[in-house]
């Protein structure tokens, strides 16, 4: 009977030690799929994220370049501004809704709107500024903004006019360096009221006062050259 009851002893660790290897490996092979699963998530997430990326970049990156084109200071590579201000972007956590003001949708796989996309503009935009003051400083130099963008609204002439071109550039140079920025975000890079007092740091009521204040100017001064001219 001790011999018997021996061997039902070794033979019921045996079974429990069998269990337990059974229940590790479950257990293991529940870990790697669970592993798997989020590896793979990721990766989609990473890929739907690049795709977003992607499409700001085609959407915005001609305004942008042209912003960092227009008040790179000398020595400085508009190009490098814009890549940075790029990267300064997708690190900021907005592709992923954080401070967004429209974030985009991971849970779908289909190609982001590029009417959502040029809704970072405003923040691309504030970015390159803030890269071209700081090169600017850097550089210890004082660049104005330049004139070479067209005005909607003025209908000066032709705009295929080169002799149009230059008198409305003269024009432009006549503002103060405030006033042709705003001028310039308005019409150059299409940015409404709203968009500009972020990018400039103002209030909405001052960014309109400023532009019809502008406006104005730029008409008058258009309606005397015209004047000149009979």
């Amino acid at each position: 009977m001790g011999n018997r009851g021996a061997e039902t002893d070794a033979s019921e660790q045996r079974r429990d030690e069998a269990r337990r290897v059974n229940r590790t490996r479950a257990d293991d092979a529940s870990c790697v799929g669970e592993t798997q699963r989020a590896d793979a998530t990721q990766a989609a997430s990473e890929a739907r994220r690049a795709e977003a990326a992607r499409v700001v970049v085609e959407a915005c990156y001609d305004d942008v370049l042209a912003y960092c084109r227009a008040h790179a200071p000398r020595g400085c590579d508009a190009r490098d501004l814009a890549q940075e201000t790029f990267l300064r972007f997708v690190r900021s956590g907005r592709l992923d809704g954080q401070g967004a003001g429209r974030a985009f949708d991971h849970a779908n796989t289909q190609a982001v709107d590029p009417v959502d996309a040029r809704a970072h503009l405003p923040y691309l935009i504030t970015t390159a500024r803030n890269l071209c003051i700081d090169a600017g400083r850097s550089a210890h130099v004082v660049r104005s903004v330049p004139t070479a963008f067209p005005a909607p609204g003025l209908d000066p002439a032709d705009p295929h006019d080169e002799a149009a071109d230059v008198e409305l550039a003269g024009v432009l140079a006549t503002l103060d360096r405030d006033a042709r920025e705003i001028v310039e975000l308005r019409f150059g890079q299409g940015l409404g009221i709203g968009e500009i007092a972020q990018v400039v740091g103002a209030s909405r009521f001052a960014v309109r006062r400023r532009l019809n204040r502008a406006l104005a100017l730029l008409k008058e001064q258009l309606a005397e050259n015209e004047g000149d001219d009979r």
